[in-house]
């Protein structure tokens, strides 16, 4: 998924994701990024955090 930051220092991502699908994995670039989930949200730390304007694009790999 892609994604631009709208404010300086943009390091977490909240996605909506369906309560039967698991999060096997998020990268950037090539690197893992930390993840944790809280029901249907899936919350992604970016590391760094993005500057305002700045655009990245995320890897989420699920299954279910």
């Amino acid at each position: 998924m892609g994604l631009r930051a709208v404010d300086d220092d943009l390091a977490t991502v909240v996605i909506d994701l369906v309560d039967d699908l698991i999060c096997d994995s998020v990268t950037a670039r090539g690197r893992s990024l930390p993840f944790s989930r809280d029901g249907e949200t899936l919350i992604v730390t970016l590391a760094p955090p993005l500057a305002a304007a700045a655009v990245e694009t995320l890897v989420i790999d699920w299954h279910g």
